[in-house]
């Protein structure tokens, strides 16, 4: 589907009590899920690419859990700016910030869920429109199902519309039932119909096929000009005689230790590694977390004529929620000296991503498994730039 689609999740969820006292309400765990992936699954099986959030509370959150790519569909955010937009300010926000004038759109709440044929409605609203509909609400029976089919120019000129429910509405072609998790009670029939859906655990074979075709999706998805980039920033660091350092933390750190062995074995480039672990817990003891990597490239006399790799699922963030900080004060510590920052990282990269001379930004297929899927292809692009022959001047025994 080329129709873009809005979903509304900038509520605080206050019906729903301590479920949603410290988490959006799209993120309130539905049959072993974030509820939001409940509905972006909908849209992926519908063969929907284009998805922007409106988020308000919490929405650092979502972003988080979310990312921006899922199962093949571009994720985008648009955020309430501290001041509740309402449905209509959020759709409106949306309108103006993505589409032409004449494009249709889409609209769901955060909070419902119909498990319908969504390309059916869609065409049902293009057959009304050019008469009385430029926007409508699906609606049943007089119950409103959360879905607002528009188009771009109609939303915006509405201006003194400030309620969904004064839109014209059109029954669907087909009634399906629509759910919502707003209550409790909405919550509890959601969750009985969803756990339906859930594949029973039989073995660990559905698992495995599951794994390995997101594996195939994060490799068909990752962006092959970003690889090109740090091949071409790799190879003029040989050839000026520098030096490459790879950072990373937790599992990354071991990549990191790995791929400086290939770099220095394979392709003759000085390359070191962050590994020794009286260093790491001396530095983190004396000089915090934060500066354990800055000092010891520091003490390395880090220049411009060097590289910085980091390897990181996260990318390292310097401000709240404060991740990986280390990795954040090493890049800003190679950016201030000059020195060239590649990264292989997950999910938007964080602050790798946003300061590095040139990233590969390992695309999110299931958000559940954004750590061993970035790890595992950190490993396979390290491993694809140490056998390119550009780099490989050694060849490997086996």
């Amino acid at each position: 589907m080329n129709i873009p689609v809005a979903i509304l999740c900038g509520g605080k969820g206050t019906r729903l009590g301590e479920l949603t006292k410290d988490i959006p309400k799209s993120l309130v765990k539905v049959a072993g899920k974030p509820f939001i992936f409940w509905q972006l699954d909908l849209l992926a099986d519908q063969g929907f690419t284009d998805v922007t959030l409106c988020v308000g509370h919490l929405d650092n959150l979502i972003k988080e859990a979310v990312g921006f790519s899922y199962r093949g569909i571009t994720i985008k955010y648009l955020h309430d700016g501290g001041e509740p937009l309402g449905t209509m300010g959020a759709m409106r926000q949306a309108v103006a910030y993505h589409l032409k004038p004449s494009q249709e759109f889409m609209a769901i709440y955060g909070d419902s869920y119909l498990d319908t044929d969504y390309a059916q409605i869609i065409q049902h609203f293009r057959s009304l429109n050019g008469t009385k509909y430029k926007a409508l609400r699906a609606t049943y029976d007089g119950v409103d199902y959360g879905i607002t089919i528009l188009t771009g120019w109609s939303l915006v000129g509405m201006e003194g519309l400030m309620e969904l429910n004064q839109l014209p509405t059109a029954e669907l072609p087909r009634p399906e039932k629509w759910l919502q998790i707003g209550d409790p009670e909405g919550l509890a029939e959601v969750e009985a119909l969803l756990a339906k859906k859930v594949v029973p655990w039989e073995g660990a074979s559905n698992f495995i096929e599951d794994f390995l075709k997101e594996s195939i999706a994060v490799i068909s998805s990752t962006v092959w000009e970003d690889i090109e980039a740090i091949l071409s920033e790799l190879v003029q660091l040989r050839e000026r005689k520098g030096r490459l350092f790879i950072i990373g933390v937790g599992g990354s750190m071991a990549n990191a230790s790995h791929a400086a062995c290939d770099f220095r074995k394979l392709c003759d480039i000085d390359a070191y590694a962050m590994d020794n672990m009286a260093e790491m817990t001396a530095r983190t003891n004396d000089d915090g977390w934060r500066n354990t990597f800055t000092q010891w490239l520091r003490v390395s006399r880090l220049s411009a004529n060097d590289c910085l790799l980091v390897l990181s699922v996260g990318g390292g963030q310097s401000q709240a929620p404060a991740t990986s900080v280390n990795i954040a004060y090493a890049v800003q510590e190679a950016n201030r000296i000059g020195t060239p920052v590649l990264g292989i990282v997950g999910r938007d990269g964080g602050y790798t991503a946003q300061h590095a001379t040139c990233c590969v930004i390992v695309p999110t297929i299931n958000s559940c498994h954004v750590t061993p899927h970035t790890e595992w292809a950190q490993a396979l692009i390290w491993h694809l730039l140490v056998s390119h022959p550009s780099l490989k001047i050694n060849p490997t025994k086996w």
